[in-house]
């Protein structure tokens, strides 16, 4: 990356959002001109977490979302949306995790479909800050359809953030599928040069299932599996997207993540939790 810093010949979608951003930020009354600062901003009722590549990091960083909601008073739950089920609950569980999967928190849904609170609690786990967890057996089939969580956990207050893994196009991302549009996306990347020029092909399927208006709802979050990171692109990187996503946030080195066992937030680094309510404060924006 360091060698074609001109990121506007890579993203096919950078030249509509180019044309059509002075017509969208133009003030009507420039005395005038809205603001959010200051105001309350509040959680979203969900949101969608997918890795650009394998290892981007999509796991760690939906947990630390619902960690660092849950800590600023949110109802918060992580959900395991990958296909065939991921390691969620291994990666967040601070004690034993249910027994019980989110296969059987759906099956026990009533004649209508609603689900029960007694079912719910059964197969929920938690993290070391009280995040609720909700996690996949794994050995059914792929296609574990969530959808009927989603009005469970709006009308209890719920916020879901939902682990979908590695996006491979939007068809792997069922909760793409219905969810809102509105919704903000949190897109994560490993710090690596390789990596960045391989995220065009994820902003590029986000734009064309859902149009531009999925990107601008879109916190594109770096993250790093190893010391050391060449700040030069990710400068590069975050000068071009300003504008177009709702924020570049960066998660730094923590052993606590590279570890590979349960992430007790308790143990992270101060600049690592800092950068977890950076995202929590930039998806409120998105979702203001």
């Amino acid at each position: 990356m360091s060698n074609e810093p001109d990121w506007q010949q890579l993203l096919k979608w950078d030249q509509p959002v180019t044309v059509a951003q002075p017509q969208d930020t133009e003030p009507a009354q420039p005395d005038e001109e809205p603001t959010t600062e200051g105001a309350d901003l509040v959680f979203p009722a969900a949101v969608l977490v997918v890795g650009a590549c394998g290892g981007a990091g999509s796991t760690t960083t939906a947990l630390g979302i619902a960690n660092a909601s849950a800590i600023a008073g949110d109802r918060a739950v992580a959900i395991d949306a990958t296909v065939g089920g991921g390691d969620l609950v291994d990666r967040g569980a601070a004690g034993a995790p249910s027994e019980h999967a989110v296969e059987e928190l759906l099956a026990s849904a009533d004649a209508r479909g609603a689900l029960n609170d007694e079912a719910f609690a059964a197969c929920s786990s938690a993290t070391s800050v009280g995040a609720t967890i909700l996690h996949q057996a794994g050995d059914r089939e792929p296609d574990c359809d969530l959808r009927p969580l989603d009005p469970y956990l709006r009308y209890r207050k719920f916020s879901a953030i939902y682990d979908a893994g590695r996006l491979w196009r939007p068809a792997h991302v069922r909760p793409l599928c219905w969810l809102p549009p509105s919704t903000p996306i949190v897109l994560t990347v490993p710090s690596r040069p390789d990596c960045f020029n391989r995220m065009r092909y994820s902003l590029d399927c986000l734009a064309d299932f859902g149009g531009v208006d999925r990107l601008r709802s879109t916190v594109v979050v770096i993250t790093s599996q190893r010391p050391g990171i060449r700040h030069e692109d990710i400068d590069v990187l975050r000068q071009h997207l300003t504008g177009r996503v709702v924020d570049v946030v960066s998660i730094p080195y923590d052993a606590e993540l590279a570890f590979g066992g349960v992430v007790d937030h308790s143990r992270l680094r101060p600049e690592t939790v800092v950068a977890y309510d950076q995202i929590c404060a930039a998806l409120a924006e998105a979702a203001a």
